[in-house]
């Protein structure tokens, strides 16, 4: 019976130090993109079939922008760093905490607003009309940067690129801020249009 209790205390000492170890900065990362995926998409998508100035009628493109439902938008589900002059504009104390190049899988924030592609399940086409002719509702493509940090972990900012097609692109920076345990969206600035 003696033998039993040090056994004991030893899984549960162990099972402390389990449930005790820190989260990686992949899990921290990816609980902000759980917190504000679709918020980004919300305050960054330009539905690409009233962009590029098809020739619709007024009543046919207020009945586009009407139709918010089941939009499909391909993802290049790599994240990476900030460059050029964006970089710039990153207030100097945030630093990305993750060191390399990660992927996730957007396709598990669909929701009745917007279903999430690979952009690798079709082959490439600079003009991304084969994605238009598979799916009538194919707004457009978004990447997304890794998310850089201020040293407390409060705010953050990233960098979110839109496109229309290889000539049609816009890009933002996304502040970001912890509120109560939850990551918000509080600011977007369109930093450039190509």
């Amino acid at each position: 019976m003696k033998s039993i209790k040090p056994i004991f205390l030893i899984i549960i000492s162990f099972f402390t130090v389990l449930n005790c170890r820190k989260e990686s900065n992949y899990e921290i990362e990816n609980k902000v993109f759980d917190d504000i995926f679709t918020s980004i998409v919300d305050s960054t998508l330009i539905d690409r079939r009233t962009y590029l100035g098809f020739e619709y009628s007024k009543q046919q493109i207020d009945s586009i922008k009407k139709d918010s439902l089941n939009r499909i938008l391909a993802f290049i589900p790599k994240l990476v760093g900030i460059d050029g002059d964006d970089l710039k504009k990153i207030p100097k104390d945030y630093e990305s905490i993750s060191d390399s190049v990660w992927t996730f899988t957007p396709e598990k924030y669909n929701n009745n607003k917007y279903i999430f592609k690979k952009i690798s399940e079709l082959p490439f086409d600079n003009s991304y009309d084969n994605w238009a002719n598979k799916y009538s509702k194919f707004s457009g493509v978004l990447s997304f940067s890794q998310i850089y940090f201020d040293k407390e972990m409060k705010k953050g900012v990233l960098n979110v690129i839109y496109n229309c097609n290889a000539r049609c692109s816009v890009g933002y920076l996304v502040y970001i801020q912890k509120e109560n345990n939850k990551w918000k969206v509080k600011k977007v600035d369109k930093t450039w249009i190509s």
